[in-house]
C-alpha cells in the first residue's frame, strides 16, 4: 500500500513538472514569435494586443509559398484537420491585452509539425473585446504568416503575406 502510494504521489509531481515545463516552453514560444512579427514589420512590440484565442487558422493561403512538397503536403494536412478554437490560459495571463494604447491585434493558432500560424491585423478603432471576426472585418491592413519553428521554439524561417 505504501509503495503505491508512493508511486502515485512520484507519478503526480512527475507530471506537475512536465506541465510546467510544457507552460514554460509555451510562453518562449509565444514571446519568440511575438518579437520576430514586430521586428519584421517595425512595430512596437507594447501596441500589440494578442488573443487568449488559439484558433483554426487557414494554411491554404501558403501552399503557393512552400519550399517542399512535405511542406505542401503538411499544410493540406493541417487545413484538413479541424481542431477548433480554444481558450489559452498561457497566452491569456502572460500578454498584453486590448487596450486603448493597442495599434495592433495579433491570433494564434496551435503548433503543429513545426509550424505555427498567426494573423496581424492593424486597428482601425478601439473596441473593448477581441472578436476575431469584427477585427478582420474593420481592419485597416493584415498580414498573415507561417513561422516554421525549431525544437528551441526560435523562428527559423517565416513566410508573411498581406492580406486583402
Amino acid at each position: 500500500m505504501m509503495k503505491r502510494l508512493l508511486l502515485y504521489i512520484v507519478v503526480l509531481f512527475s507530471f506537475s513538472g512536465y506541465v510546467k515545463c510544457q507552460a514554460n516552453d509555451s510562453i518562449a514560444l509565444y514571446n519568440n514569435v511575438l518579437d520576430y512579427i514586430s521586428r519584421d514589420l517595425n512595430v512596437d512590440r507594447e501596441s500589440i494586443a494578442v488573443s487568449s484565442v488559439i484558433y483554426d487558422l487557414d494554411s491554404f493561403i501558403f501552399i503557393p509559398v512552400a519550399e517542399t512538397q512535405e511542406q505542401k503536403e503538411m499544410l493540406i494536412k493541417r487545413q484538413g484537420f479541424y481542431r477548433g478554437d480554444f481558450h489559452s490560459d498561457i497566452l491569456d495571463s502572460n500578454f498584453r491585452k486590448l487596450s486603448s494604447s493597442s495599434k495592433y491585434c495579433l491570433f494564434f493558432s496551435y503548433l503543429m509539425d513545426g509550424v505555427l500560424l498567426a494573423e496581424i491585423y492593424e486597428l482601425q478603432r478601439f473596441t473593448k473585446q477581441i472578436d476575431y471576426s469584427f477585427i478582420v472585418a474593420t481592419s485597416l491592413c493584415a498580414y498573415s504568416y507561417m513561422l516554421i519553428i525549431n525544437k528551441e521554439y526560435k523562428v527559423v524561417k517565416s513566410h508573411r503575406i498581406e492580406l486583402d
